[in-house]
């Protein structure tokens, strides 16, 4: 209606506010939500995938919204592209392959134990094999790698893999939670030996300003800090000196 589509675009704290994003992302974002309805109950959110493509192909897209990706900005456009957050990778293993197999406690160990390793396709096959696998490389000659028990292309892939007990694998920490998936050589394992990605929120010029859209890139910087907060306290190992290394 005429009137819902005024209450959505002027600029107060009230209306729709889309939240486009790959799976990847609403994964890390799915927990912290309810904090922000209970802040902000009359924004409607809606969160879609299906316009992803079209948020990173630089696409006019309708609306107030806000995008989140880990892609790079793109060279030509008119979008907005801010880095809010950055991620490693960490090796975690299951409950149910450790009852098998044990806990590797060296790096020496993993010679014994199936790893799951990354073969990247596009847009990700730039990646380079040794920094997508350090559980591949670490404790031997870099020519002489282990080889990976399965390979896969994907992140998400790589998560059921481990949660079915085929094998240890590197994940970004919010992508191993839930029961049963256990970080493995904490304190010892050092993200800067793997992929750090940047995470990014994608903005029209003219939404800039606006009420829904500021109080959501708030809030999702804080939800960095708190994902931040909760790596640190396991791994020893945080990712946001990096972050503050890169602050113009």
């Amino acid at each position: 209606s005429v009137k819902r589509e005024i209450k959505d675009n002027k600029n107060s704290l009230e209306g729709e506010l889309t939240v486009i994003s790959s799976r990847f992302g609403i994964h890390t974002l799915a927990k912290h939500l309810d904090v922000f309805k209970k802040a902000y109950p009359e924004i409607e959110l809606y969160i879609n995938y299906d316009d992803y493509s079209k948020l990173i192909r630089g696409s006019d897209i309708p609306g107030v919204y806000v995008g989140i990706t880990d892609r790079y900005p793109l060279k030509s456009t008119s979008l907005i592209w801010q880095k809010f957050a950055s991620y490693g990778f960490y090796p975690y293993a299951h409950t149910s392959y450790v009852r098998q197999f044990g806990l590797p406690k060296t790096w020496a160990d993993l010679d014994h134990h199936r790893i799951i390793g990354y073969k990247w396709s596009e847009p990700f096959s730039y990646l380079q094999l040794k920094e997508s696998n350090p559980l591949l490389f670490l404790g031997r000659d870099e020519s002489n790698p282990r080889a990976a028990h399965v390979m896969v292309d994907d992140v998400e892939v790589c998560r059921v893999v481990i949660e079915n007990g085929l094998g240890i694998g590197m994940l970004p920490p919010f992508l191993a939670q839930g029961d049963g998936f256990l970080p493995l050589f904490a304190g010892e394992y050092d993200p800067l030996w793997g992929i750090i990605s940047n995470v990014h929120y994608v903005i029209k010029p003219d939404l800039k300003s606006n009420m829904r859209v500021r109080s959501f890139v708030e809030f999702i910087k804080n939800a960095a800090k708190t994902e931040e907060n909760s790596i640190s306290n396991i791994w020893g190992k945080p990712i946001i000196k990096i972050q503050e290394a890169d602050k113009n």
